[in-house]
């Protein structure tokens, strides 16, 4: 049976009645949630690398 434990909200994955499934879940969700964070902060990372590459170039292309 599916059920929803007391503190769970309807947002929150129902899921089986037994605790190690229910930690396997949170788990997985903040897994996915930290791999998007870090994939974020290198883009970022390599948005402002590129940037500050291209800024040195044209600094020392006019000088």
């Amino acid at each position: 049976m599916f059920s929803i434990l007391p503190g769970m909200n309807m947002h929150q994955k129902i899921v089986k009645d037994n605790a190690g499934t229910i930690v396997e879940e949170y788990r997985k969700r903040h897994e996915l949630r930290r791999l998007t964070e870090k994939n974020l902060f290198i883009r970022i990372v390599c948005v402002i690398r590129a940037r500050r590459r291209v800024f040195t170039s044209r600094f020392l292309w006019n000088s």
